[in-house]
Parts: C-alpha cells; sequence; structure tokens
C-alpha cells in the first residue's frame, strides 16, 4: 500500500513538473514572436515613422525578416511591408501571398535599398574581416489587405530573387496574424502622441 502511494506522488510530481515545464516553453514561445515598436520617430518632411518587430521566415532555405512600417501623417497612416535578406532581392521585386480562401494579392516592389553589413570571424589567431549585402525591399500595402491576411491567414509566399523565385507553403497562417498585430501595435502607438495645428486655440 505505502509503495503505491510513493509510486503515485512520483507520477504525479512528474505530470506537474512537466505541466510547468511547458508554461514556461510556451511563455518564451510567446515573448519571442510578440510585436513591438522597434522604431517611432519624426521625419525631416514631417511624417512620422512607426516600424515594428520582424518576423524570420525560410524560403526554400534562404531566410527573410517581414516589417510592417506605417508613416502617419495628420493621424492617417500610410502602410508598407518591408521583406529584407542577405540573398538577392531585385529591383523589380514581386511578392505573392495566397490566403487561406484561396485569393492571391500581388506586391510590386516601390523601393530597393542595398547596403553593406561587415562582421568577422577567427580562424586559429586571426580574425578575418567579412562584408555581406543586405537587402530590403519596400511594398505598399493599403490597411484592406492586412485586415484580410489577418482574417484569411497566408498559406504560401513567394518572392522574386535574381533569376528566379523562392517560396514557401504552410497548412496554417505564418504570416496574416503576425501582420494583423503588427497593425494593432502601430495604430497603439498613434494614439500615444496627439499632434495639433500651432493655430488651435490661438
Amino acid at each position: 500500500m505505502k509503495k503505491n502511494l510513493t509510486t503515485s506522488l512520483k507520477l504525479k510530481i512528474l505530470i506537474d513538473m512537466k505541466k510547468f515545464i511547458l508554461f514556461i516553453l510556451l511563455a518564451i514561445s510567446l515573448g519571442a514572436n510578440a510585436q513591438k515598436v522597434k522604431l517611432s520617430r519624426m521625419e525631416q518632411d514631417g511624417r512620422w515613422q512607426i516600424m515594428t518587430s520582424e518576423k524570420k521566415i525560410s524560403l526554400n532555405g534562404a531566410e527573410y525578416s517581414i516589417i510592417l512600417k506605417a508613416y502617419v501623417r495628420n493621424g492617417v497612416p500610410d502602410y508598407c511591408l518591408l521583406v529584407s535578406s542577405f540573398y538577392t532581392i531585385p529591383e523589380n521585386a514581386e511578392v505573392l501571398f495566397k490566403l487561406g480562401n484561396g485569393e492571391t494579392l500581388y506586391f510590386p516592389i516601390c523601393n530597393l535599398k542595398v547596403g553593406d553589413i561587415s562582421s568577422s570571424y577567427v580562424i586559429g589567431s586571426v580574425i578575418v574581416p567579412n562584408s555581406r549585402k543586405h537587402y530590403i525591399s519596400v511594398y505598399d500595402i493599403t490597411e484592406h489587405e492586412i485586415q484580410e491576411m489577418e482574417e484569411f491567414g497566408i498559406l504560401k509566399m513567394r518572392v522574386t530573387g535574381g533569376s528566379s523565385y523562392r517560396e514557401k507553403e504552410w497548412k496554417k497562417d505564418k504570416i496574416g496574424k503576425f501582420l494583423g498585430k503588427s497593425r494593432q501595435v502601430i495604430e497603439e502607438e498613434m494614439k500615444k502622441y496627439v499632434t495639433k495645428d500651432i493655430w488651435d486655440g490661438f
């Protein structure tokens, strides 16, 4: 009888430990994927730029980052989608998203920035400098398109890269909810500041 009680107690402790470990892993996962404001500043032309944190995805083994950005003027946001990578993104790049309802959204590039990212690695006692080109492509996106992505989810993405394209298909939404949450984060950031005309109440 005493042996059975001991075995039962050990089993309960083991189950409780597994639940605790799962809770910690879930908390870490949620924290890692939580969107936040990465950049919030006033531009010289009077627009307010707000950019969220990124989401990394792999398309045919090539890593890309996706970011939502907004330029706000008079309280109205103009959204744009950023797709960046160390893999080549051409000046005529195009992006396709297949939604969960079967609809395809098409985005032609409107701007491309290419910069050199410097780093180094060590071979024995020698430090070897290394420089890689980093591509940031920009695409105009409407609030309605973001809402569609959030509602129906994105099940497939394709982006042109050099002379071919890279793509990835998912059984469950991979990017739509992320972009929807990013839009909410930007809207919350917009509420922190109230812009007033210099003549108001003068």
